[in-house]
């Protein structure tokens, strides 16, 4: 068994997309979606952290549509632009790349954010390869028309762990609801987790951190990838 981190370029149907594998080459794989300031140096360690605990860490930079190696600091303006202009169509077909860059076999999934709703996304749109996930302090679960994103749900045939934080004014409680409305409709598990005391953005490293719930959160997300992934042994 060999560890590396190292880049590559992944083909997308908007370009090449630079991606990120840390960890051992035949680990179960598991791919990290990126909040709004992009593929940082904090979301990197996070990915390290995942590598750690015996997975192989894949972390696509989704703003590629829009250049190349985009990350935000602090309250730039431009975040909002971005993240704005990223569709979360574009970033199912970029998930649909990595899963062909990985070849065949199942595969875990979590992001944060913005990319705690694209975990959703992607599991309802791969349900035979995204068979566990973690979706922490999602934004925009619940939105207007038939193409919301909770209404994947019932698509969802693995097993899903959507964190949130009690005290985050960017996921309201109305989305929270909206999650367990439909959690009961999916074949897989679906565990929803409100975290007491817990602001937007607990689960990654910064001024928001929330060492409870993120301790939390992530022994969730162990617990299911541990379940799910062991027991399918497809490395990556």
């Amino acid at each position: 068994m060999t560890t590396s981190e190292r880049t590559v370029s992944v083909p997308t149907p908007d370009g090449p997309m630079t991606t990120h594998l840390i960890g051992a080459e035949d680990d179960p794989p598991v791919i990290v979606l990126m909040a709004a300031p992009g593929v940082t140096d904090g979301l990197l360690s996070v990915a390290r952290e995942v590598a750690g605990h015996g997975y192989r860490a894949v972390v696509p930079d989704l703003y590629h549509h829009f250049g190349e190696g985009i990350v935000f600091e602090g309250s730039d303006p431009r975040m909002r632009e971005t993240m704005a202009r990223l569709s979360d169509a574009m970033v199912v077909e970029d998930v649909r790349a990595v899963l062909d860059r990985l070849g065949g076999g199942p595969a875990g999934v979590v992001g944060f954010c913005m990319g705690g709703r694209f975990v959703v996304r992607a599991m309802a749109a791969f349900p035979d390869r995204l068979i566990a996930g973690s979706a922490l302090h999602p934004t925009r679960l619940r939105q207007d028309g038939d193409d919301s994103p909770h209404l994947g749900i019932p698509r969802i045939t693995g097993r899903l762990y959507v964190g949130f934080g009690e005290q985050d004014p960017v996921v309201p409680p109305d989305q929270w609801d909206a999650v367990r409305e439909v959690a009961p409709q999916a074949p897989g598990e679906i565990r929803i987790e409100v975290h007491p005391g817990a602001d937007h953005g607990f689960a990654l490293p910064g001024p928001r951190f929330h060492p409870e719930a993120a301790a939390a959160s992530w022994a969730a997300t162990y617990e299911l990838w541990g379940d799910a992934l062991r027991q399918a042994g497809t490395p990556a």
